[in-house]
């Protein structure tokens, strides 16, 4: 056991692939040699093994009850091999012939005696035939202790044994071994399972059914998958023989042996750093991608996100995941089959990306490499190669799990981006991201915002920002305010705003979300990624906790000085519907002194539309029709018309000017004309006109007017905070 244990040790420290073996020498007068030779002579008088070949390996010898491979199957091996060398016999340790004669035997320890049984079997045909079959003993006082305890270099032989009898092929297996995992999923992986393969590679050199194929795949027709478990104070091997073109078990075998038996050095764990993991997790990776159809010759461009990581406990981006994301990049960088790229707009072919869990006292980490693949609808990630490793938590840092708001936040929009893919074409050979809106996040799906809105309508830009899949339109007030140099604009008909600026903003997908605080103090946030179309591409919802986000975040920026006006002027039960946008959308509107407002109208019908605005001191004014627009000019369906527009004269604009503070706009849309109202006075300013009704006053005219004349009738308003 000690010079076992010395040589285990080496081999881990030069990563070598050497495996203990011991010179078992047996005197003449011995009382083994005896025996030996007692053997060898009956074989060769039952069966003339004169230049014969046969095969003699110390794996074809077992202690019978146990079916293990001890010290005393070599010893025996090699006293029976010098003896039938002498009788004339070619000794081989593998097969040469078609045919070929195999020396097979099994021990017993029986009291004080060791019953040793030898067979001389031929091989080849469809079921082997035992030419000789020979019995003899020798004193347990004639043989050194050690030869009967069990040495962990040997495990691997009897491994090898039990699969040898449990395959039922005709012909021999080049097989290329792997490394040994934990059978179970919440054991670590140990060094115990990179170092049981280079016995197997061993025992499989002396195997007299396969061949070792070394560290060549192409060379090899099957492949060995091996798992250690620890159950009790034992540890259990269990390997299975694969065929390679077919994948169809060919053999499998189950084999324990007591911990004690184990070098205890073997039971340190395989990962003990970060580095270690992404090195494990990369090479696993390469080495499948080589293998794999999908190889090429000459590198190929990979996309790897600082945010392409994620911890799926946590539902969150932390700092960990950034650490894995560089160590990959450094790890493929150098790598001569990959091109490593964090720029979204590369047109990589592939994508890394991954996850970690917790797992009891592990933290389990998996990376997937995929290549973007265009779909009937849009785009799928085809797994080219995925790997899947532990690492114990003592090797953890606590700061690596730190989660903030914009983790979370990164995993909301990841959620969104993964789920939406197979809706989203693109062109995947193009450096072409599908554009995409992000409308600001509403307060408890009111009408309302606060400074939390702020900040996820800034952050959730830059993450898209660096996205492989979407590109984030950061100019949608200058797209929409180009409306008025054309003074309409065909769109798709929806009833969502944010569809509509979208649409306006000439691209083809937006989000739209809302959070609210929950009873237990945290905040839970829901966001929906759609096409303009209307269609709802995917949803997700994330909570975070109350104490990440500051409470004056939460706090409501209202327009208190027309709250009542607009609820008066919020609903319309009518079967037409008018709305109204600026260049900046309709939400949470803010213009400053000087800023020009363009206003755009939307309607779901052709419409006739009477337009006002009440400034801060609540002096109201109708400002559309005017003298630009012929009167009674009708709104189209299925536009969006800009006032002002291209017809109106170049000194026209609706500018912020005098009092600021919380302003109004709101409109009338009929099928039918409708009359001015009355008490309306003008202004002399390019036909507008000031009223002297207030909002509720208005609504109510407007809605006489049109009951009584079966006209339909509808309205919208705006709230716009000037400053």
């Amino acid at each position: 056991m000690r010079n076992s244990f010395v040589l285990v040790c080496l081999s881990m420290l030069f990563f070598t692939s050497c495996v203990s073996t011991q010179t078992h020498v047996v005197g003449q007068g011995s009382s083994l040699s005896s025996v030996s030779k007692k053997i060898a002579y009956k074989i060769k008088t039952k069966y003339d093994i004169s230049s014969r070949s046969v095969q003699v390996s110390p794996n074809s010898f077992w202690e019978r009850n146990t079916k293990i491979n001890l010290p005393f199957s070599t010893v025996l091996c090699d006293t029976l091999s010098s003896e039938l060398s002498k009788l004339g016999a070619n000794i081989t340790l593998q097969e040469t012939d078609t045919k070929p004669l195999i020396l097979i035997g099994s021990y017993q320890v029986a009291k004080n005696d060791v019953l040793i049984t030898v067979k001389l079997r031929v091989m080849g045909d469809s079921s082997s035939t035992d030419l000789v079959v020979i019995q003899d003993r020798i004193s347990k006082d004639n043989m050194e202790p050690r030869w009967l305890e069990p040495e962990f270099g040997r495990m691997a032989r009897t491994l090898v044994r039990l699969l040898e009898s449990d395959y039922t092929g005709m012909s021999s297996l080049k097989v290329k071994t792997t490394e040994f995992k934990p059978g179970i999923s919440s054991q670590p992986e140990l060094v115990l399972g990179g170092e049981f393969e280079k016995y197997i590679k061993d025992a499989l050199a002396s195997s007299s059914v396969f061949q070792a194929a070394g560290d060549s795949f192409s060379q090899a027709n099957a492949f060995l998958k091996g798992d250690y478990a620890k159950m009790g104070s034992k540890m259990v091997f269990h390997a299975s023989i694969v065929d390679k073109k077919n994948n169809t078990n060919l053999a499998g075998a189950s084999f324990e042996t007591k911990l004690d038996d184990i070098p205890r050095d073997l039971f340190t764990s395989r990962i003990q750093s970060l580095d270690d993991l992404a090195d494990k997790i990369a090479s696993t990776i390469i080495e499948k991608y080589v293998k794999s159809p999908e190889f090429k010759k000459e590198p190929i461009l990979v996309y790897i996100s600082k945010k392409s990581f994620h911890d799926a406990s946590l539902k969150a981006v932390v700092p960990l995941s950034l650490r894995l994301a560089e160590k990959f990049k450094d790890i493929f960088s150098q790598n001569q089959f990959f091109v490593v790229t964090d720029n979204p707009s590369a047109a990589s072919e592939l994508v890394l990306s991954g996850k970690m869990f917790r797992e009891n006292n592990s933290l389990v980490v998996t990376a997937n490499l995929d290549k973007i693949v265009q779909i009937k609808k849009g785009l799928h990630l085809k797994t080219i190669a995925f790997d899947q490793e532990k690492i114990s938590k003592s090797y953890c840092q606590d700061q690596w799990f730190d989660v903030d708001l914009n983790g979370k936040t990164d995993f909301l929009m990841q959620s969104l981006e993964k789920k939406s893919m197979s809706f989203v074409p693109m062109d995947t050979g193009s450096d072409k991201r599908a554009e995409i809106v992000i409308n600001r996040f509403k307060y408890q799906n009111s009408k309302h915002y606060t400074k939390f809105s702020d900040y996820l309508d800034g952050y959730i830009l830059d993450y898209f920002a660096t996205s492989r899949y979407f590109s984030p339109v950061k100019n949608v007030q200058t797209r929409l305010a180009a409306i008025k140099t054309t003074g309409t604009r065909s769109i798709v008909t929806t009833k969502k705003t944010e569809a509509t600026v979208a649409a306006l903003a000439n691209a083809s997908y937006y989000i739209e979300g809302s959070f609210w605080p929950n009873n237990n103090g945290d905040v839970e946030i829901k966001a929906v990624l759609s096409s303009v179309k209307g269609q709802i591409l995917a949803s997700e919802h994330i909570n975070i906790m109350g104490s990440k986000i500051d409470s004056q975040w939460l706090e409501l920026q209202k327009n208190d000085n027309f709250a009542k006006d607009l609820d008066l002027l919020s609903n319309s039960d009518s079967k037409l519907s008018i709305e109204l946008l600026t260049q900046k959308g309709r939400n949470n509107l803010s213009f400053q002194k000087g800023e020009e407002i363009i206003f755009l109208a939307k309607a779901n019908k052709n419409v006739y539309l009477k337009m006002f605005t009440a400034d801060a001191d609540n002096a109201i004014f109708r400002i559309y029709p005017n003298d630009f627009s012929a009167n009674n000019q009708m709104i189209r369906a299925g536009e969006v018309t800009s006032i002002p527009g291209n017809n109106y004269s170049s000194d026209f604009a609706f500018q912020v000017q005098g009092k600021t503070g919380n302003e109004m706009v709101f409109a009338f849309a009929s099928d039918k004309p409708l009359p001015d109202l009355p008490g309306s006075s003008d202004t002399g300013f390019y036909g507008m006109t000031q009223v002297n009704l207030d909002i509720k006053e208005i609504k109510q005219w407007f809605s006489n007017y049109a009951l009584q004349r079966g006209i339909f009738l509808s309205w919208d308003s705006l709230p716009i905070r000037t400053f």
